[in-house]
C-alpha cells in the first residue's frame, strides 16, 4: 500500500488526500484501499464497523494498524463492561440514551 501511495501521490495535490483518496500529478483521483478495510467497515458487529469508519474518516492515507487498534479498543471496553454497550459511541462522539 505504501508503495502505491508514494508513487501515485508524488507531484499530486496534497489537499485532495482524504480517506485513502489522492490525486496524482495528472489530476486523476485514486482511492487506495486494502481488502481488510472493506472487511472492517462491513463487519456484522455495528460497533466495530462504526469505529473503523470513524477512524478512517479522520485519515488521509489509510493506516490499517490504527484501524485495528481502534476496533480492539472497542472490543476491550465491551468485554470490561460485560458486553453492555448501550449509549457507547466511537471516540469523539456523544450519544444520549433514555433511562431504563
Amino acid at each position: 500500500m505504501d508503495h502505491f501511495w508514494e508513487s501515485l501521490s508524488q507531484g499530486g495535490d496534497e489537499k485532495a488526500q482524504q480517506c485513502g483518496w489522492l490525486k496524482d500529478r495528472y489530476g486523476v483521483s485514486w482511492q487506495i484501499v486494502l481488502a481488510v478495510l472493506v472487511e472492517m467497515i462491513t463487519d456484522p458487529d455495528p460497533g466495530k464497523s462504526q469505529r473503523a469508519m470513524t477512524a478512517m474518516l479522520q485519515m488521509k492515507k489509510i493506516d490499517i494498524g490504527k484501524l485495528r487498534a481502534g476496533v480492539r479498543r472497542l472490543a476491550a471496553v465491551r468485554q470490561a463492561i460485560g458486553g453492555h454497550t448501550r449509549g457507547l459511541a466511537p471516540q469523539g462522539q456523544l450519544t444520549r440514551t433514555a433511562s431504563p
